[in-house]
């Protein structure tokens, strides 16, 4: 299991480069994802109008729509959005939002998880707002936080401080078997909350987060050990460690090359043309691990998974 906040660093590119961003067809496991769906107007705290949403405790997470008069919020996309407490005048008071999946996780798989917050404008800001995947449903008959260790999280060190921009908090999950359900909120108490100051001319000592955008897929992003493309896609060395050559089998031109982590996020890395059909990427600052290389010809774009090692 990884986390991160989604930041995707641009790689150095050589003139004749230039990409197309990878794109994911996966299904996205959560229904109602953006709470665009609704019954009616909401007022402050009905999160059951966007079904099959809920409250996992005895909090009141609220939803939005910017259509209407009550709870006029723009959301990230859409109408909808939705919104729950972090942090609280009251001693580890929060609130969580759930849903049920419409599947099942399978044993052994690896889920991209993804979701939207924005901070309300209140005194604080937090670090750590997370995702939980439950076997069940829970219902704790309190408003106190949750006692889970979250799936994903947002890095410790980095405050969502941002009132104006939508900051995605993501992660890759790989799944026990039988998870039903997703929460998503602050699952640290009080004294493990990192906070700070974002508005001081606020006198409210809580903070608030609006959610939106929220997905569960299959990681399927060129992962196969043995594709056609590795037979066109010829890499060496296997792992690699400070640099990686690529050379196509065929003649054609190399056009782009583009390496990503394997969620999708494309990672720095300088690269540099050694002819038409051959270039080599710099992995020496790349963390141990496996990415996948993409390289677009003429004929389209290939991608294979690579290995590189410290």
């Amino acid at each position: 299991m990884k986390t991160a906040l989604r930041a995707c660093a641009v790689a150095a590119l050589f003139p004749v480069l230039s990409f197309v961003s990878l794109s994911s067809t996966a299904q996205n496991l959560v229904p109602n994802a953006g709470f665009e769906t609704q019954t009616s107007c909401p007022a402050v705290s009905e999160i059951t109008k966007a079904a099959p949403w809920n409250s996992p405790t005895m909090g009141t997470p609220d939803l939005f729509n910017s259509t209407c008069s009550t709870q006029n919020s723009p959301g990230r996309t859409g109408i909808g959005s939705a919104g729950v407490y972090c942090y609280s005048v009251f001693p580890d008071n929060r609130e969580y939002l759930q849903v049920p999946l419409t599947q099942a996780l399978a044993a052994g798989q690896n889920y991209c998880v993804s979701f939207y917050v924005k901070r309300t404008n209140f005194r604080y800001s937090v670090s750590t707002i997370g995702a939980y995947f439950s076997m069940d449903s829970v219902r704790q008959q309190t408003t106190s936080y949750l006692t889970y260790t979250p799936d994903i999280e947002s890095p410790v060190g980095t405050q969502l401080s941002s009132a104006t921009d939508w900051t995605e908090v993501s992660g890759s999950y790989t799944a026990s078997g039988g998870e039903k359900y997703l929460l998503i909120g602050n699952f640290r108490n009080d004294a493990n909350t990192v906070k700070a100051v974002a508005n001081a001319s606020s006198t409210d000592s809580i903070s608030y987060y609006k959610v939106d955008d929220v997905s569960v897929t299959l990681c399927t992003t060129g992962i196969s050990e043995v594709t056609a493309a590795e037979k066109i896609v010829h890499v060496y060395p296997t792992p690699a460690s400070d640099m990686l050559h690529v050379e196509l089998t065929t003649m054609e031109e190399i056009q782009g090359i583009e390496l990503t982590d394997v969620i999708g996020s494309r990672v720095a890395a300088t690269i540099a043309s050694e002819g038409s059909n051959k270039a080599v990427v710099n992995t020496s600052a790349l963390p141990a691990g496996y990415y996948i290389l993409t390289v677009t010809t003429a004929s389209g774009r290939m991608s294979r998974k690579v290995q590189v090692s410290k």
